[in-house]
């Protein structure tokens, strides 16, 4: 058996036994429901690489709007229980070939800095695992 094909079975078992865990459990389909959603809103959900800032640096947008980015926006965020996006400070390899890989990245945090600065109630720079702890 290849190894796609033995992935494809694992993961349609997973599937079969996560259907059939409320069954089983003798909890209703609602309990498990609420009980997962409680689950949700109660954990740090980390999304680590959010391609915010080269977005807003080729396309300026303001966060707090609905879909100021293609895959990031705080309305977005909060209604899909995101609690820690992780901002990349992505550099295209085409600078370090051509120069200015530090500057650039340099100008990304500093965006980064600004977008948190800017939303003081929404977002807040967090390098711990402990700011991050505080910040939920």
């Amino acid at each position: 058996m290849s190894d796609p094909d033995r992935t494809f079975l694992v993961v349609a078992a997973a599937l079969i036994t996560l259907l059939a865990l409320p069954a089983a459990s003798g909890l209703a389909e609602e309990e498990v429901a609420a009980r997962a959603l409680r689950l949700h809103r109660e954990a740090i959900v980390i999304d680590t690489h959010e391609d915010v800032p080269y977005a807003l640096a080729t396309k300026w947008a303001d966060v707090a709007r609905p879909g100021a980015t293609a895959h990031f926006d705080i309305p977005r965020a909060r209604a899909g229980g995101l609690t820690a996006p992780f901002f990349a400070v992505y550099v295209p390899a085409s600078y370090a070939e051509a120069g200015g890989a530090t500057r650039k990245a340099l100008a990304l945090i500093d965006l980064v800095n600004r977008v948190v600065a800017d939303h003081p109630g929404d977002l807040v720079a967090a390098v711990s695992p402990a700011e991050i702890r505080r910040a939920k």
